[in-house]
């Protein structure tokens, strides 16, 4: 299954590093036997769907990668 995280995943870029400091802390019983969040976030994918601004999208390549991020509107078509 793939995840598509829509509007550059909102507040979980921002937070990313917050995860990164959980990570490194390891007070998570058995957090060392899964992947970082780090690992995580460059696995998913994220579209761009109302986060169109240079600051928003620089922050979203540098946690996820150029790769995993997809084009995406706000506008939707309804008939």
């Amino acid at each position: 299954m793939k995840y598509i995280f829509s509007h550059a995943g909102g507040s979980i870029p921002y937070l990313a590093a917050r995860s990164a400091i959980i990570d490194e802390m390891g007070f998570i019983a058995g957090g060392e036997q899964r992947c970082a969040a780090a690992d995580m976030f460059r696995r998913i994918y994220w579209d761009t769907a109302l986060a169109a601004s240079d600051p928003v999208l620089r922050m979203l390549r540098d946690v996820a990668g150029i790769n995993q991020v997809l084009y995406g509107t706000g506008a939707e078509t309804w008939p």
